[in-house]
């Protein structure tokens, strides 16, 4: 009886490597799963002879099932259609957190992060600092998923704590040292933004209620509660919301300070509890 074997063994008995790799790719995005899982974890995928035959069948009829990828910053990111793919504006807060925590004295510096995405942000901050932990909320299934994969493969899967929920409706989240988001700021009215921006990126990481402000405003009401005294709240905003951020800004905020992007415009707000 063919009680099956590892799918890393099919793929070793395959004479074209190309084939093989096909394969692998197919099935890596079929079902969602990482490849490096798929190579420390073999027994985990077992087939038999005829699921085997089936599944190359069914990945030699398609044309490509290369998984696309996106570098940002010194990370490598899985993107997949349905999640938004990480801007290279999105750097900047990068390195904004990275400069103010470099010299902590902190044995943890404890983050939140709202819209994880492809995981962009926790990823590039816990590679890049050995004491960021962060906590990061989605609320779509997909890049749910597909940040998982990104940590896995990037080695920082330990530190990021993933949560599936609707940010907007939920209340109690804990207490950190920063939070940080890119949320959705563009206002459903604005006319300006890029047809190219549209067709490429999934609408409900473009819009927000509220003339754009709505994930703001409830970012500055968790922090009254969340986010530590001395605590750090760092956010990319749209070009031109620093005026109506100024007028929401709450009298906790001490400090706060707007940052310009390389073209110059004011693309990132920094506020000090």
């Amino acid at each position: 009886m063919n009680k099956g074997k590892p799918l890393s063994l099919f793929l070793l008995e395959e004479p074209n490597y190309k084939q093989a790799n096909k394969i692998k790719n197919y099935f890596v995005k079929k079902f969602e799963v990482s490849k490096v899982d798929l190579e420390i974890n073999p027994t985990k995928f077992i087939l038999t002879n005829g699921k085997y035959r089936k599944l190359k069948r069914k990945a030699n009829k398609k044309k490509d099932f290369a998984i696309n990828y996106r570098w940002f910053y010194n990370v490598r990111l899985n993107i997949k259609k349905g999640v938004f793919v990480p801007q290279p504006d999105t750097e900047g807060i990068i390195d904004l957190i990275l400069q103010h925590y470099q010299n902590s004295n902190q044995n943890a510096i404890k983050g939140f992060e709202v819209g994880t995405g492809t995981g962009a942000i926790p990823i590039a901050l816990t590679k890049n600092n050995d004491k960021i932990i962060i906590r990061t909320v989605e609320k779509k299934l997909k890049p749910f998923k597909l940040s998982q994969v990104n940590a896995i493969e990037n080695d920082v899967y330990e530190k990021i704590t993933f949560c599936k929920s609707d940010f907007l409706k939920s209340k109690d989240w804990g207490n950190y040292d920063f939070i940080v988001s890119n949320p959705p700021y563009i206002d459903k009215r604005d006319k300006t933004i890029e047809k190219s921006a549209k067709k490429s990126q999934p609408a409900i990481a473009l819009y927000a209620k509220h003339s754009g402000i709505e994930f703001y405003q409830k970012i500055f009401n968790m922090a009254e509660k969340s986010l530590k005294v001395g605590g750090m709240i760092f956010l990319e905003i749209g070009y031109n919301q620093k005026q109506i951020l100024e007028k929401i800004i709450p009298a906790t905020f001490k400090n706060y300070k707007f940052y310009k992007n390389y073209n110059k415009n004011f693309r990132f707000l920094v506020l000090e509890k």
